[in-house]
């Protein structure tokens, strides 16, 4: 799974971020789930 942060007015979708991926990381690495979000948990 992937959590992205898009830029500020950006807009993306999953299938956008699958085709980027694709022919540039190998296959098994492509995330299968891909997750937006606004900030990352603090731990």
């Amino acid at each position: 799974m992937a959590w992205i942060i898009a830029k500020e007015g950006e807009v993306l979708s999953a299938e956008e971020i699958h085709a980027y991926c694709k022919g540039r990381i190998s296959h098994h690495k492509i995330p299968r789930y891909i997750e937006f979000t606004t900030s990352y948990p603090i731990c």
